[in-house]
């Protein structure tokens, strides 16, 4: 998605002057294998095997910091489409993405984030505005650590309509009642390593095998 984002831009109507920005408490979770590394590797395999533009401004992973474009000897200013990706590692600071308006603000391991939920709500003003939205929010990631990191999560994991985001019936908990809410889940039980075939059809059955083994 960022390397979309980046390269041609978010539609065919909109390619120009995107910014997209991914966010995490630490920057271990972005940098050191982590999304950007990837990300950074497929915007160099198009630079260097695609048609797609290639030209950049600033492309560093120090910095977290990429944007698109070139200069012409003699000529002031910036060519090219100028779309940018930034990463953001927050720490304890709760405004550091405060006005950085994107059209996609994505973050990274929110089960681990630490005062999530106020990050959260801050950064809405950069996407939304009254009953316009102009950008999308996604937190993604795996589970986290019992105890106040993983509130936030667990807090927009069961009352995700109080945070503008997406809604689904809750089916994946035993028990639940129909009316209750949750947001979108990926179940270990689907593309478990080892229960999947070469089509990527996953063992459902072998899968729920495997994890009720690894708890016992």
């Amino acid at each position: 998605m960022l390397a979309r984002l980046l390269l041609v831009g978010e539609s065919e109507h909109t390619t120009e002057n995107i910014r997209a920005v991914i966010s995490a408490y630490a920057a271990t979770s972005l940098t050191g294998d982590g999304t950007l590394n990837k990300f950074e590797d497929m915007i160099d395999h198009c630079a260097e095997y695609t048609q797609f533009p290639r030209l950049r401004l600033r492309s560093s992973m120090k910095d977290m910091y990429w944007e698109m474009g070139y200069r012409i000897n003699g000529k002031p200013g910036k060519f090219g489409s100028g779309n940018t990706v930034i990463g953001v590692a927050q720490k304890d600071n709760v405004d550091k993405s405060r006005g950085k308006r994107a059209v996609k603000m994505i973050y990274e391991e929110f089960g681990a984030f630490k005062n999530f939920l106020d990050v959260w709500r801050i950064n809405q003003q950069s996407s939304e505005q009254g009953n316009y939205t102009f950008g999308q929010a996604i937190a993604i990631g795996t589970g986290g650590t019992e105890g106040s990191n993983f509130y936030g999560a667990l807090e927009m994991i069961q009352s995700p309509e109080g945070y503008n985001v997406y809604a689904l019936p809750d089916i994946y908990n035993k028990n639940s009642n129909p009316n209750n809410k949750t947001v979108f889940f990926f179940s270990t039980l689907i593309n478990r390593l080892g229960r999947y075939n070469k089509d990527g059809v996953s063992d459902i059955i072998g899968a729920l095998l495997d994890v009720l083994m690894e708890r016992f």
